[in-house]
């Protein structure tokens, strides 16, 4: 095996790893918007915040492998090149789904906000 193909297969291989390290933070649990108080839905606020600062990183993580990745695939053989694609698609694939979890959970906390707000005028 030549020089090239062992630094590409080990840059495949280590994307791997790498990715492994890469943090994918828990979801906060959101108040109930009719029940909470106002510290409740301010604490809310503030895991969303740190939810949001958490998932940033890790999406750049994320991005960082993907990169690595992409110069794997202008090199190497055919073999090379299956592995470091589909380490590629699984990781678009996280990085995706990462994106929605993050949206989700917005959408969830202005939904609770408006709750909120609703209960409050009773």
């Amino acid at each position: 095996m030549n020089p090239i193909k062992i630094a590409l297969l080990c840059l495949v291989m280590g994307s791997s790893y790498s990715f492994a390290e890469c943090s994918n933070p828990t979801v906060p649990e959101m108040p109930d918007g009719s029940k909470a108080t106002m510290d409740e839905m301010l604490a809310g606020k503030a895991a969303v915040g740190e939810f949001q600062k958490a998932n940033a990183a890790y999406l750049e993580c994320i991005g960082k492998e993907m990169e690595a990745i992409k110069a794997t695939l202008k090199e190497g053989s055919k073999e090379d090149m299956a592995a470091a694609q589909k380490n590629f698609t699984q990781l678009a694939d996280t990085y995706n789904a990462a994106v929605t979890a993050e949206e989700t959970l917005a959408g969830k906390f202005n939904s609770e906000i408006r709750a909120f707000k609703a209960a409050s005028k009773k």
